[in-house]
């Protein structure tokens, strides 16, 4: 991709267009969305693509809609650490069988801003 002009590939199809950043905007300010959170989506969406690149945002707009709606739904969803976790294949590790509870929480509350990670190890200056 030529990064001056947007455009990809042989068929010149411009990505980046001043409509998909207000697409973009509207999933971070209306869905609530951070930036890492629409880069996972965009790419598990994609994964999922096989003829290639959409031709706008907009196809992500369905995508970012559920992914919000199910992080609202799991904040709303209170933790009972007295509830008996289902036990599934694979997990026979688990001995009290609340591990993927308690690590399904930390991740919901990590995507909700509710836990600091700190600053980031790489960088030199963050000390």
């Amino acid at each position: 991709m030529d990064p001056v002009s947007g455009i990809i590939g042989p068929s010149g199809c411009q990505i980046g267009t001043e409509i998909d950043m207000a697409i973009a905007r509207r999933w971070s300010t209306d869905l609530g969305l951070t930036l890492d959170q629409m880069l996972t989506v965009i790419a598990e969406t994609m994964a999922r693509k096989p003829d290639g690149p959409p031709n706008s945002f907009k196809f992500f707009d369905k995508p970012m809609a559920r992914f919000a709606g199910e992080l609202r739904r799991l904040a709303a969803e209170p933790l009972n650490p007295t509830d008996t976790p289902k036990r599934t294949k694979g997990h026979s590790h688990d001995r009290n069988g609340t591990f993927d509870q308690r690590h399904d929480e930390y991740l919901r509350r990590l995507a909700a801003g509710e836990i600091d990670r700190g600053p980031d190890p790489s960088d030199p200056w963050a000390r």
